[in-house]
């Protein structure tokens, strides 16, 4: 009988969960192998790094060989700090550019949040965008002889079109980024009234409003 009433007393002690819990649980502590970039840090915080800082040479390239295997999606996985979408996203000839352009944009407007380093690599990537469609065009205007044919005329409508596309990308990411980081403005008013249309104020004093 004692036996059956502590096991009662058990039950009562265990907690319930509701729907709501269960799912916050379930979102934080369930990782997919592979995809979960935590979770992969872990992993190789917890059981390659020792492996890979220590003395056995065995050890030693083979945690090296795992590190080299997970650095690339690692990277990719905070590419507000290490620009490296935007260097796979532009020819070879621009990812140095890519990377140095999108931090010195971040150094110069002091970008700090996720949102704001991003409209940087934005900035940076439509500004290789018009280097290289100038670039095509210039080459093909540039070659002697050329024929002037309807696939050349298309092409080159379609390079031209999409130089102008990148200019407004440009433009319309460095103006966000300027508006974000624009410092806000207080405006105190001390009036009796005050009327505000258009651009225009007019403070009416109480002993003028008096006087008439």
């Amino acid at each position: 009988m004692a036996e059956i009433i502590k096991k009662e007393e058990n039950k009562s002690l265990v907690k319930k969960y509701t729907p709501e819990e269960t799912k916050e649980i379930i979102i934080d502590h369930c990782v997919l192998p592979g995809i979960d970039i935590n979770h992969t840090l872990r992993i190789l915080a917890d059981e390659v790094m020792p492996k890979f800082c220590g003395d056995v040479k065995e050890e030693q390239e083979e945690a090296q060989k795992r590190i080299l295997d997970e650095a690339m999606n690692i990277m990719r996985a905070f590419e507000t700090e290490t620009q490296v979408g935007i260097m796979e996203a532009v020819n070879k000839q621009y990812q140095s550019l890519a990377k140095e352009l999108s931090r010195q944009i971040i150094k110069d407007y002091n970008c700090k949040t996720s949102i704001e380093k991003t409209l940087a690599n934005n900035i940076a990537h439509s500004y290789i965008k018009i280097l290289d469609g100038s670039r095509r065009l210039n080459n093909d205007l540039g070659k002697p002889g050329q024929e002037i044919n309807e696939n050349r005329t298309k092409y080159l409508t379609m390079l031209s079109k999409q130089t102008d596309r990148a200019q407004r990308q440009f433009l319309a990411a460095l103006m966000t980024l300027k508006q974000i980081k624009a410092p806000l403005v207080e405006m105190n008013i001390k009036a009796t009234n005050a009327f505000v249309a258009q651009n225009q104020q007019i403070n009416a004093d109480k002993k003028i409003n008096e006087a008439k």
